[in-house]
């Protein structure tokens, strides 16, 4: 996932919440697949294009080394497409079905649903 900046490593300490729990919350914001159909790992992640930008350019992230479940789920665009509308009145393309994976981040000590991010396809 270090193409769009977001960096996973092995989990830093235990979950304080469960899969079912991280499920339900990304399930609050999204309505997911059903759980058997996601894949769920737990890991440590950061982020590295997201963040405050300091004085000197760099980037403090805004998630560093984060205990988080990720939920992995393949379903429709996480944005819709967007622009301006087609010239003389002609339809806006209807979206096409991606199987594109999208990720789902849950800290995995609060339950709270933290951000989602789509693989490129």
């Amino acid at each position: 996932m270090s193409e769009t900046g977001v960096v996973l490593r092995p989990p830093v300490g235990d979950p304080k919440i469960t899969v079912q729990q991280a499920w339900q919350a990304a399930n609050n914001e999204r309505a997911m697949p059903p759980i058997d159909q996601a894949i769920v790992t737990l890991a440590s992640v950061t982020t590295e294009n997201t963040g405050r930008i300091n004085a000197d350019n760099s980037v403090t992230p805004d998630y560093q080394n984060r205990l988080v479940w990720v939920i992995e789920v393949s379903i429709g665009p996480l944005v819709p497409a967007i622009g301006p509308d087609p010239v003389n009145g002609s339809p806006r393309p209807e979206l096409k079905p991606t199987t594109c994976p999208s990720y789902f981040f849950i800290d995995a000590t609060s339950g709270q649903s933290l951000f989602a991010t789509q693989s490129p396809c």
